[in-house]
């Protein structure tokens, strides 16, 4: 993660006070985020560029939308830096989700999945690779390949 100037942490907090929300993926572990239409993808491009995370694109109500997801060692190592959202409900939120993934956060280890090794995860998948087959040829349980990657592929 790059050191922000001061200007840029307020326009982090203030970005996240207005269109952030601090919430939990479908496979149970927490996520910051942030979803915009994509006529403003400077700023999901910057937030990107600036603390790394996903970008996805999606379409709601016709409209074309972006939306930029911080997990895992991204998220943990924000932390400090949503610790200083300023008085709000949004940080009322964050407190409580964040204590509420206290011990996910004390204990996560993380997955040393390169972004190329997950493209060749998705193809073997996608391919007509059964989850047990990937989950040996990459070193992972069968479950976390079910969980995180399979049903992407549906």
């Amino acid at each position: 993660m790059s050191d922000l100037t001061d200007r840029e942490l307020g326009y982090l907090l203030g970005l996240f006070v207005g269109e952030g929300t601090f919430s939990n993926l479908s496979g149970g572990g927490p996520v910051a985020a942030i979803g915009m239409h994509a006529r403003d993808a400077e700023v999901i491009e910057w937030l990107h560029s600036t603390l790394g995370g996903h970008v996805s694109h999606s379409t709601s109500r016709d409209a074309p939308m972006l939306q930029w997801r911080l997990t895992g060692l991204d998220l943990i190592a924000a932390l400090p830096l949503f610790d200083q959202l300023p008085p709000s409900y949004k940080r009322t939120q964050y407190l409580a989700w964040k204590q509420t993934y206290k011990t996910y956060f004390e204990n996560y280890k993380p997955r040393n999945v390169s972004a190329a090794q997950q493209d060749e995860i998705y193809a073997a998948l996608a391919l007509g690779m059964s989850p047990r087959e990937v989950a040996a040829r990459f070193n992972m349980t069968v479950e976390h390949v079910r969980k995180r990657y399979a049903k992407r592929i549906r």
